[in-house]
């Protein structure tokens, strides 16, 4: 995913959450999730000990949580 870096050195991703369609079987659309697209999810790629924000707003019709894969939180950050 693309980011931007903030004047405090900050590494910032902006993630929205929304509904799209997408053609996994050629002429069959599906309606799915994503972040920044119509489905799944982009990586997210920073140096070891970079400070990283990430804003995460949800535009679809119900709640949802994030599960960052790979990513060392503590576990109330982590979608549960």
């Amino acid at each position: 995913a693309r980011s931007t870096v903030d004047r405090d050195g900050t590494r910032v991703f902006d993630l929205r959450m929304r509904a799209g369609t997408t053609e996994f079987r050629k002429g069959v659309a599906t309606p799915t999730w994503g972040f920044n697209g119509s489905h799944l999810g982009p990586t997210l790629r920073a140096k070891r000990g970079e400070r990283v924000a990430v804003r995460v707003r949800n535009a679809l019709d119900e709640a949802s949580s994030v599960h960052w894969h790979g990513m060392h939180l503590p576990a109330a950050m982590d979608g549960g």
